[in-house]
């Protein structure tokens, strides 16, 4: 009997004995751990006896399975998302023959014709003599052994010896799964490569392939051009990994004949690879040369292939590049020209981890070469090496540069006679990244998060962070005259160089251009010779280029440029305490220069470094979507140019123009008993997508005065704030005594340069003087202090006056108040002056005289419209009659008698008097 089959009975004897005995699965697990493929004949003898002794010592055991009875399946992945398949076994479970044979698997293939079908591997190696090939209209899934009493089971599809061709070949038209068994164990597909010489690469790919588990390894050698483990080929052919492992899998790397391929996959013309989970690691192409042009450890994405990666993990690959290749290399420029975008690679990370991958020539994470473009909205790239872009390189062949002198020399697009622009659009090397993280890269030669030999490469958002360089740009660096980089909305913070530029270092053949559209902030870096945010130098001797450096950064903050030593050490490092003169990087007319500053538009070998204030940086920081920190380099910590920097866009920006109005209570114009001055400041607000809105303050804080006619406009203001349109207001400090108001209107323009939507506001300020008012009540009383509502005078005149002290000036001309229907006579005096200065003022009336009244006011009581004051008039009492207060004088001695006795008339006549006093007091008490 074989070997082989002598392991397969024992198998099903050890399975029989355990049904039939009380045997423990440890037990068993010992028996079967020792068989092995290639098992002696001695062996076989041994355990055959020893099995044969359990059996008869064993006790039987109620209720034991049939066997080949149905094995209950949990759903697989593809189960569980939808796919409703029928399930052959490709093993017979009924005879205890647990092997899944080629032929059995070609059968069973071919028995599933077109329905849906997952196959379940028999226990162990169906090895391969020709290609499997999985037809055209078949959706086929493959999954595992199931767990037995042992433990759990792998399948493993493998290349048998002396088999050099590819193992598995999905058709157009044809779909294959990889999936493992619910059960556990794990599915396996292994080229051998180690045994099997002259092998070629794994599985080809003309259809769709799906991976949710399992692992793909074991190619070696591999030389043909774009192919990889697994090769997926043509505009049919698609690839998605959402779970398992492509891994361990090697082109040649003893020479150079191996190029334009890749280790574990390579996807060609046109081909597609969604990756949204998994793993594709240890990839290995030839490392230790540059000369393997385009050979990927990872992922090769060449001619006109797409890859979307939205999750899983790209590590530990190396080549002549790294993680992942983009790539497209036509000679024919022409040819080039008639089909660039059919040829060209593309790649769109969205998600996922390119980790600890290394290259030889550029791109330790991300390689992307000639007619092809990457855009990154998220994930994040870390921890790669390469001696030129650690994470990422990206070359358009305009032109080459050479290592030794920083110099240009003619490639594919200044042959071809294109210029820059034109060769652009047919032969980007395009990287966009507007957002994820570039972090923990690391570049012998230049470039540590990013290197650009390319004039498509556009920086707009996300993280490039703690990588480094050993020579320039350790964040970012930009090779040659040739090319230049667009940053947008970026703050370069907290990054250092061992000699000059720590936040930006240019060299004699580049340029740094800042503007205030989608601009950016560079400060709070650091360098150990001069330049802490920006430096120059004239390394190679060309001479100085034409910058740019506006006044206001992003978020629309002040911000000026001092001097931080130079090449010669002639100028002194920035003091605080003695900055100098500030350098204004523009062309200026002269007519229009501040004697106080410097004013310039070339330099060479200068330092320079940013002031701003605290609020303008937060200001930056909040509105920055790319943000270039905490990176190291000799030569441009955040970035390091020989080419072109341009920071934001040289177009127009939203204006704000603020005019100022004083107006009395009554809104007439003031002018005088004003403040001297007032500040201001842009208010703005807006709502990015997704997010709740956002109101915060816009540029600097600015001063009105007649000096400046009360009014002022703000320029370059940002029209956007993470996308979304900002609107504007203004915010005045209060003034006391008076009530502010704004009218704003505004007005949207088209820039023409780049078709750019900005606006133009328009806000009348207005301080009205905050009014106050005096309710007068009036209260009418008789002589004796009784209302008194007859015989009142049909109106009187009020005199309101402002009461300083003692001193009662009048204010305005005296009103007449008549009663109304209801007879009150009360009146409010409105519109009143509340201030003066931050003093309030107090009002009262003074009464016109009114005949035969008294009139008095009480002291003024506050109310809700104001003060509140009564007028209380009392009528005056009549005059009473006039009252002999002397003692007539004494009659003479003696009077004539006329015949009339006086005594008693007297008499009488002096009771009456008293009288009628006692009446008139009484009247008037």
């Amino acid at each position: 009997m074989p070997k082989d089959e002598v392991f397969w009975y024992l198998s099903d004897f050890a399975t029989t004995v355990k049904y039939s005995t009380q045997i423990s699965d440890t037990l068993l697990v010992d028996i079967m751990n020792s068989l092995h493929h290639r098992i002696s004949r001695t062996v076989v003898g041994i355990l055959a006896v020893l099995g044969l002794v359990l059996a008869l010592l064993a006790t039987p055991v109620a209720a034991a399975p049939t066997p080949g009875s149905a094995q209950p399946q949990a759903p697989s992945f593809a189960a569980q998302n939808g796919v409703d398949r029928q399930v052959l076994e490709c093993y017979d479970l009924e005879n205890w023959d647990l092997e899944c044979t080629e032929a059995q698997l070609r059968q069973l293939i071919a028995d599933a014709g077109t329905t849906p079908t997952r196959i379940v591997l028999g226990n162990g190696d169906v090895a391969l003599n020709s290609t499997l090939v999985i037809p055209a209209g078949a959706d086929i899934e493959l999954v595992n052994h199931p767990e037995q009493g042992w433990g759990a089971t792998d399948s493993n599809i493998i290349r048998e010896d002396g088999f050099q061709g590819v193992m598995i070949r999905v058709e157009a038209g044809a779909k294959l799964t990889f999936d493992t068994h619910a059960d556990g164990g794990m599915l396996t597909v292994n080229g051998r490569g180690d045994y099997v010489g002259g092998a070629t690469h794994l599985i080809d790919v003309f259809g769709e392939l799906t991976m949710n588990d399992g692992v793909v390894t074991g190619m070696r050698n591999s030389t043909q051009s774009y192919r990889g483990a697994i090769t997926v080929l043509g505009e049919q052919a698609k690839f998605t990994l959402n779970g398992g492992e492509v891994t361990d899998n090697r082109r040649r790397t003893t020479n150079n004949s191996a190029q334009y391929g890749a280790g574990n996959i390579a996807l060609s013309n046109g081909a597609t690879m969604i990756m949204n989970g998994g793993k594709v690691t240890h990839g290995i192409a030839r490392d230790n040369v540059a000369h393997n042009y385009g050979d990927t450890g990872g992922i090769g994405v060449f001619n006109g292939a797409h890859l979307e990666v939205n999750g899983g993990e790209i590590s530990n690959n190396r080549g002549w590049a790294g993680g992942i290749n983009v790539w497209n290399w036509e000679w024919d420029t022409d040819k080039l020209a008639a089909n660039s975008e059919a040829l060209r690679a593309t790649v769109v990370i969205n998600g996922g981890l390119i980790d600890s991958n290394r290259a030889i020539f550029g791109g330790g994470g991300v390689s992307i070469f000639g007619n092809a473009e990457v855009v990154m909205n998220g994930g994040t790239i870390s921890n790669n090496q390469a001696p030129y872009g650690g994470g990422v390189n990206a070359m358009d062949l305009y032109v080459w540069g050479s290592t030794y002198n920083w110099g240009e020399y003619p490639g594919d697009g200044m042959k071809a006679g294109y210029t820059t622009q034109g060769w652009s659009e047919i032969s980007p090397g395009g990287f966009t990244m507007n957002g994820g993280t570039i972090t923990g890269n690391y570049a012998w030669n230049t470039g540590g998060g990013v290197n650009i030999v390319s004039n498509a490469v556009y920086l707009l958002g996300g993280d490039i962070s703690n990588n480094s360089s050993d020579d320039q740009g350790g964040g970012v660096y930009v090779s040659s005259k040739s090319y230049t980089a667009q940053f947008a909305n970026v703050v370069v913070e907290n990054n250092s160089a061992t000699h000059i530029g720590g936040g930006v270092w240019i060299c004699p053949t580049g340029d740094l251009e800042i503007y205030v559209s989608e601009g950016g902030a560079i400060f709070n870096n650091t360098a150990q010779n001069f330049g802490d945010d920006i430096a120059h130098d004239n390394y190679g001797s060309a001479g100085a280029y034409t910058s740019y450096f506006a006044q206001s950064m992003l978020g629309a903050g002040v911000v000026a440029y001092y001097k931080d030593g130079n090449a010669s050490g002639t100028d002194a490092r920035f003091d605080p305490d003695n900055p100098g003169p500030e350098q204004v990087i523009q062309d200026v007319p002269v007519a229009d220069q501040d004697p106080d500053k410097e004013y310039f538009t070339s330099f060479m070998n200068r330092g320079f470094y940013q002031v701003s204030t605290d609020p303008a940086r937060d200001t930056a920081r909040s509105f920055a979507q790319l943000r270039i920190t905490d990176n190291t380099s000799r030569r441009g910590g955040g970035i390091g140019a020989n080419g072109g920097i341009t920071i934001g866009y040289d177009r127009a920006e939203t204006e704000l123009t603020v005019a100022k109005s004083w107006l009395d209570v009554n809104g007439n114009e003031l002018t005088e008993g004003i403040p001297a001055e007032i500040t201001v400041q842009v208010i703005g607000t807006a709502q990015p997508a997704g997010q709740d809105p956002a109101t915060f303050n816009i540029a600097e804080p600015v001063t009105l005065n007649a000096d400046n006619s009360w009014q002022h406009t703000f320029v370059d203001l940002p029209t956007t704030y993470h996308g979304a349109t900002i609107n504007y207001s203004i915010e005045e400090v209060p003034v006391d005594g008076y009530v502010s108001s704004a009218e704003i209107t505004s007005e949207q323009y088209t820039d023409p340069a780049g078709d750019h939507t900005y606006w133009v506001y328009n806000v009348v300020l207005t301080n009205q003087e905050e009014a106050t008012s005096l309710v007068v009540d009036k209260v009418w009383l008789d002589a004796e202090g009784m209302p008194l509502t007859e015989g009142l005078p049909e109106s009187i005149e009020l005199q309101l006056v402002r009461v300083d002290g003692q001193v009662q000036t009048p204010v305005g001309d005296p009103v007449t108040v008549t009663p109304d229907v209801d007879g009150n006579w009360n009146y409010t005096f409105t519109n009143l002056p509340k201030w003066d200065g931050d003093t309030a003022i107090m009002y009262s009336v003074v009464e016109t005289e009114i005949s035969g009244y008294t009139s008095t006011v009480s002291e003024p009581e506050p109310g809700d419209a104001g003060a509140q004051v009564t007028v209380t008039n009392t009528q005056v009492p009549d005059e009473p009659p006039t009252v002999l207060s002397e003692r007539p004088e004494d009659p003479p001695a003696s009077h004539p008698k006329t015949g009339v006795n006086v005594g008693p008339i007297a008499a009488v006549a002096a009771v009456l008097l008293a009288a009628g006093a006692f009446l008139i007091r009484r009247r008037y008490a």
